[in-house]
């Protein structure tokens, strides 16, 4: 009887240690599974459950790094380096008298449109401004804000738009090279990948410039895709292959995507970094060598804007012009290989080019 008592005890105390013993058994449906394994030596947390509103401020993205914003004196950075005086052609006819004098540029009113010069390139300290008329550029060259020469540029068989871009005495056109001494057409320029790139660069480009210092001549081209109200601008570089004359596309620069509200629009760098922008109205007006952006910001008064290329430092000028100043509300602007910002404005009662550095 002792014997049994003996032996049902300790079949009792076998029982309540397997009762008592943990449950390692990771199967049961009612525990969360883990996507990743843990470095170093796994402990109870990795099957803690953890309440959705800790989880979310746990897993958080950190805050971005804050932007300094500068804003510029336009009286101390602007520098008016040319001043021209307007020949106004109300009946809107396209040529400059040939007589006018040398410090004249010609306005256009036709059909409700206003318009100034519509050729306005930098190479260095020099500066060509002209008219785009039937077959013929009619270009002014200026070197050190002193009248040189007026050019006609002939131009018999395209029909070339507004862009150009200066350089050693060349003014390159996405249709042609033309001789600023003699106005001489000294090469064809086109470009394999584009059917009508005249057609292309009249609607699509913003802007034409030196991209850094001793590059090719290019231009920036804005391309648009996607559907309406949900699209994104890609801004490209075309370059000038000078031994074919060829235009090409060599990279792109950035992206933006406007919001469909017009609320914001998305700034998106080749190096993955984001800056979301104030409203929208932006285009991008060139790159220099250290490769800050610069962007122009359409508004009741226009304004300049420089991002450097760490998205670290924004720095914005506001032109004190607004659209009752302006014969052309259209700012032409060239990014010069000195880094400075021209501008080509159209005043009512003067055409002014400013060299603005920021």
């Amino acid at each position: 009887m002792k014997r049994f008592v003996i032996f049902a005890l300790i079949v009792l105390v076998f029982c309540l240690a397997i009762a008592c013993a943990p449950n390692n058994d990771t199967s049961s449906s009612e525990l969360p599974e883990t996507t990743e394994a843990l470095s170093g030596e796994e402990t109870a947390s990795v099957y803690t459950i953890i309440p959705t509103e800790t989880a979310v401020n746990d897993t958080a993205s950190p805050a971005p790094a804050e932007i300094v914003t500068n804003v510029l004196s336009f009286d101390k950075c602007a520098e008016e380096v040319l001043r021209l005086t307007p020949c106004y052609s109300e009946d809107g006819s396209p040529y400059l008298p040939e007589d006018a004098a040398n410090d004249v540029v010609r306005y256009v009113a036709a059909d409700g449109t206003f318009f100034g010069p519509e050729i306005f390139a930098v190479d260095g300290n020099t500066i060509i401004v002209g008219n785009v008329a039937p077959m013929i550029y009619d270009v002014k060259v200026f070197a050190n804000s002193n009248f040189v020469r007026r050019v006609i540029c002939m131009d018999v068989d395209h029909n070339g738009s507004d862009l150009a871009v200066l350089s050693s005495g060349v003014m390159y056109k996405e249709i042609g090279a033309f001789s600023i001494e003699t106005g001489e057409l000294l090469s064809d320029t086109f470009t394999p990948y584009l059917g009508n790139f005249n057609a292309f660069l009249f609607q699509h480009a913003v802007s034409a410039q030196h991209y850094g210092q001793a590059q090719e001549p290019a231009f920036i081209i804005c391309e648009s895709m996607g559907k309406e109200g949900d699209y994104v601008e890609e801004y490209e570089i075309y370059r000038l292959n000078t031994d074919f004359m060829v235009w090409h596309k060599t990279e792109t620069i950035c992206r933006m995507l406007p919001a469909y509200d017009g609320s914001q629009t998305v700034l998106l760098m080749n190096s993955g970094k984001e800056l979301t922008l104030p409203g929208s109205g932006y285009a991008l007006i060139g790159v220099d060598s250290k490769s800050n952006l610069f962007l122009s910001k359409l508004g009741e008064t226009e304004k300049l804007i420089k991002i450097s290329s760490d998205v670290s430092t924004v720095s914005e000028l506001e032109f004190p012009f607004g659209s009752d100043d302006q014969w052309d509300p259209v700012i032409r602007y060239q990014l010069g290989s000195d880094g400075a910002v021209y501008a080509a404005i159209s005043l009512s009662d003067a055409y002014i080019v400013l060299k603005i550095t920021m």
